[in-house]
């Protein structure tokens, strides 16, 4: 992490506000993003790794170490293997008779394979492997016997045992028709259709001109500040590969040129296109199951 904030300090864009006032409002946002994503890949590159899903909270560094001591274990077995079949092919076919040796040989005329698992490398692995599937056994009745001696009502016991019995399979209750696809189409083309059929009932507005007046003032250092600290400490990738968790940590470094683009893009009246993107999730809450007959209050987000 060290070298992360090295890197923020050592760009001029990000530590030093002064150097963006060359720049419009879009080239400077770019440049601002190009720069920090790229201290970001630099120091904190996101890699895609394959998780399971499920939850072990009696898994500890112990039940770690040993597996990995039996992974290692595990890999010497099997070289081992390879190196007791080499030996036993090399012994059946020094024993061959004299008569047998204008006689081609085959796999198949050897008496078997070897039992490699009598190798001394083999047991070992066994040995360690029991004791893995023991210790976690163990673990997991400890976890469990603690959660349920610490219960303090029925429920609470109850909560703990219903993760202990396995899962009933639930329908999805949505509908086959209700594709993601077809959200993603009415949502991009309820504007432009409820354009073109206006409700008459939506009368225009009548009243006076509204008194009170409304205007911008600038960002205040203090307020980027604040914002940035208050992200959550784990990592969270938005829409624009920014991570939640580096934008915390690098908030003293960045938050000043930061004020700098949020105050160019007020002064300039320009929102950026990414800027206005966002995920919606349409929650089905039951019928009527048809999208056409459907406004778009029915559809939260």
């Amino acid at each position: 992490m060290n070298r992360f904030i090295k890197s923020l300090t050592d760009n001029e864009i990000l530590s030093n506000p002064d150097t963006l006032s060359k720049y419009s409002f879009p080239d400077a946002l770019k440049v601002w993003k190009d720069a920090f994503l790229k201290a970001s890949d630099q120091n904190a590159p996101i890699k895609t790794m394959k998780l399971k899903e499920r939850s072990n909270p009696w898994f500890d560094y112990e039940c770690l170490d040993s597996i990995y001591a039996r992974d290692f274990l595990h890999r010497k077995a099997t070289q081992s293997k390879k190196h007791c079949n080499k030996l036993h092919a090399n012994v059946n076919e020094s024993n061959c008779k004299k008569d047998d040796i204008r006689k081609p040989i085959h796999k198949h005329d050897f008496q078997g394979k070897s039992n490699y698992k009598d190798c001394k490398s083999w047991k070992d692995y066994a040995k360690k492997r029991n004791e893995v599937n023991s210790l976690i056994e163990s673990k997991k009745r400890q976890f469990y016997v603690e959660r349920i001696n610490k219960s303090k009502s029925s429920k609470e016991t109850w909560d703990v045992l219903k993760t202990l019995l396995p899962n009933k399979t639930k329908s999805n209750p949505i509908p086959k028709e209700m594709s993601a696809d077809k959200f993603n189409q009415y949502f991009a083309t309820i504007g432009e259709k409820l354009s073109k059929n206006p409700d008459p009932n939506n009368l225009p507005w009548k009243n006076p001109p509204c008194e009170h007046k409304f205007s911008f003032h600038e960002i205040q250092d203090e307020t980027i500040f604040k914002y940035l600290r208050n992200l959550p400490q784990h990592s969270k990738l938005d829409l624009q590969g920014f991570d939640t968790k580096l934008l915390r940590i690098a908030a003293p470094y960045i938050h000043k040129s930061l004020t700098v683009i949020y105050n160019m893009s007020l002064k300039s009246g320009i929102m950026p296109d990414e800027w206005k993107i966002a995920k919606v999730t349409p929650i089905f809450k039951g019928e009527p199951k048809n999208m056409t007959n459907r406004t778009t209050d029915q559809f939260p987000s």
